[in-house]
């Protein structure tokens, strides 16, 4: 039986070990995000890194939360309406 020191080195060992074998749960999740790369040109966007990524282009909630916006389109509905 080995001492709480001991027990800690090991550990410590083994995960310096894992790290260069690269079966550390850091290395895999590494090496999966490096799969999922954007390789240049693959997209006119030059913005994209990573396959997989997502992004909200447009926010129906976050655009009529504005009340200037809202307003504003309230307004222009109801001249359009009024001109027809």
């Amino acid at each position: 039986m080995d001492c709480e020191i001991h027990n800690i080195i090991r550990a410590q060992a083994e995960e310096k070990m894992a790290i260069l074998n690269g079966t550390h749960p850091i290395n895999i999740q590494a090496n999966s995000k490096k799969r999922r790369l954007v390789k240049p040109g693959a997209f006119s966007e030059t913005s994209f890194k990573f396959i997989g990524d997502s992004v909200v282009l447009f926010s129906l909630h976050d655009y009529f939360s504005d009340d200037k916006i809202r307003n504003d389109i309230d307004r222009k509905y109801k001249n359009r309406r009024d001109t027809s």
